[in-house]
């Protein structure tokens, strides 16, 4: 009886949809599953607040969102290097730009640490439900989850818009395991693609997946009514039964609306074309998260971990594997190998892929558990206590919630990374120091923010913005090379700003450097100002 029920399960044709009312009746019951969700979402939450924030793009992404709001419209070229060569500005995350700095107006540095740890609670609790709704029980789906965030651990750490495009990617997940058999998904489908081409250029992923959900649903149609229907139908009678088909229908709808929600954007349908090209631009290969993913990496490693697991499970699975899981675990599979970034993509489809085929393993090859009955009144009390108890701890305990509850925000330096160069941002503002400068590209973005654009780097991490032949010239600083003195004059720099660890032969250079005049300097960072040749 086990094996039969396991076997139906496992070929999706077990667990149909539950209702409304069933839904809402099993979450006030809050059984062992449903109490579990809630510990691990509040767990993440919770980690994730304890993350502070690092000079990555975000301060550049603030900066734009910041350019923004205060002009009324978007930037046609580079608005902080102005008079230095620019690509044209690509309005594929202007709103997540300006979402974010409106909570950092509304709610400071305390603020961002939170939407951080909200954003990732987001992208785990649709997954945890993208999977669920594929008929995985709610523990596995947590599991689910749980997994996802461990694969995308690398990427997860820094606040980026990306994330914005993580979340939506999991509900697009969501939308598909819905739509094999009802209309709903597609009611939603819409707003969300037409918010997430404004928010993040990663919603050509998202119409990937619906157009592999859409050729797996042909195939999977199409040979599954050659098998059921009559020899003498032939081949034109299964095609027409096939045109008829809701679950096809359903598929090309879907990928209709989500494609023609995402031309609601300032750049309409252009867009497709200008984030397709986006990864080709020449800088762009020589940042590491663009390159291949390699084993000697922690991206690598849980990669093969996640392909290793893959093939045990297709080994002893007894579920059907569906044309549109293969071709959704080669696409993102293979992206994830050429490029590092691609990973964020395939920590959050592999878990929804294998998820069901764990389920079904254990399943057929576990210990059968009689059925527990329903939990009394005492019983459903407390578990309502102890859930309650989770999320008060997990705000009291958060930093930045604590923070923000009490009204005692934490000093900068506490929410800042140590590598963040705050002291020297506050000697730039004290001195005036302003006009074009050489910097570490990974500090530039948090100085034209905290300098209101009063400094002008010569390359800052929106790299697809900086043409080539400037990328290459800062390539040059990078390396100490020998004509550093000709780029300086050739940019017309004010000042050079060095990290005397990572390039400790240019940091010697400037202090020896008879143009060079030394303003300021630390254990790790040298500010020196550049004489003008006469």
């Amino acid at each position: 009886m086990k094996l039969r029920f396991a076997l139906h399960w496992a070929a999706g044709e077990g667990g149909g949809p539950i209702g409304l009312e069933g839904r809402f009746a099993r979450l006030l019951r809050i059984g062992p599953q449903t109490l579990g969700l809630w510990v691990v979402l509040c767990s993440v939450f919770l980690l994730a607040s304890i993350h502070r924030l690092h000079p990555t793009d975000l301060w550049g992404h603030l900066s734009f969102g910041r350019w923004i709001v205060q002009n009324g419209r978007l930037p046609a070229t580079d608005p902080f290097r102005p008079d230095l060569p620019s690509e044209p500005f690509v309005p594929t995350w202007w709103l997540s730009q300006v979402v974010g700095y409106g909570w950092y107006r509304l709610l400071g540095l305390e603020g961002l640490v939170a939407g951080h740890a909200l954003l990732v609670t987001a992208m785990v609790g649709l997954l945890i439900g993208a999977t669920a709704a594929r008929g995985v029980p709610l523990g596995w789906a947590t599991v689910a989850g749980v997994t996802g965030c461990i694969l995308a651990s690398p990427i997860l750490g820094v606040i980026r818009p990306q994330l914005f495009g993580m979340a939506a990617f999991a509900a697009a997940l969501w939308a598909v395991a819905r739509m094999t058999e009802r209309w709903t998904p597609l009611v939603w489908l819409g707003p969300l693609f037409a918010l997430w081409a404004n928010l993040h250029g990663s919603f050509l992923v998202g119409l990937v997946v619906l157009a592999c959900h859409l050729l797996g649903t042909v195939w999977d149609r199409f040979w599954g009514l050659r098998e059921s229907s009559d020899e003498s139908a032939g081949a034109v009678g299964r095609w027409s039964r096939l045109v008829r088909d809701k679950a096809v229908w359903r598929a090309v709808v879907a990928l209709a609306v989500a494609a023609a929600a995402s031309c609601l954007n300032p750049e309409g349908p252009k867009l497709f074309a200008t984030v397709a090209a986006f990864s080709s631009h020449p800088p762009l290969r020589t940042i590491s998260e663009w390159r291949p993913m390699t084993l000697q990496s922690l991206s690598g490693l849980l990669m093969l971990c996640s392909v290793l697991a893959t093939g045990v499970l297709l080994r002893w699975s007894p579920r059907r594997l569906w044309a549109s899981e293969v071709l959704l675990g080669l696409v993102f599979g293979v992206g994830a190998l050429t490029a590092i970034r691609m990973l964020a993509w395939w920590a959050i489809v592999w878990p929804w892929l294998a998820a069901p085929h764990l389920a079904a393993v254990v399943l057929l090859y576990g210990k059968a558990r009689p059925p527990k009955e329903a939990p009394g009144g005492d019983q459903l009390a407390r578990r309502w206590t102890v859930a309650a108890a989770v999320v008060l701890l997990c705000l009291w305990w958060s930093p930045p919630m604590h923070a923000l509850l009490t009204g005692h925000p934490r000093q900068p330096e506490n929410i800042l990374s140590k590598d963040t160069p705050e002291p020297l941002a506050q000697f730039l503002l004290e001195h005036n120091i302003r006009g074009r400068i050489y910097a570490p590209m990974q500090w530039a973005d948090y100085l034209v923010w905290r300098t209101e654009g009063a400094i002008v780097p010569l390359v800052h991490c929106h790299v697809h913005l900086i043409p080539p032949e400037v990328w290459e010239d800062f390539l040059a600083f990078e390396r100490a090379s020998p004509h550093w003195p000709q780029l300086a004059d050739k940019y017309q720099l004010d000042s050079l700003i060095v990290h005397r660890h990572d390039n400790p032969r240019l940091a010697a250079a400037l202090e020896l450097h008879p143009r060079c005049e030394v303003l300021w300097k630390d254990g790790q960072t040298l500010l020196a100002r550049w004489k003008k040749a006469p």
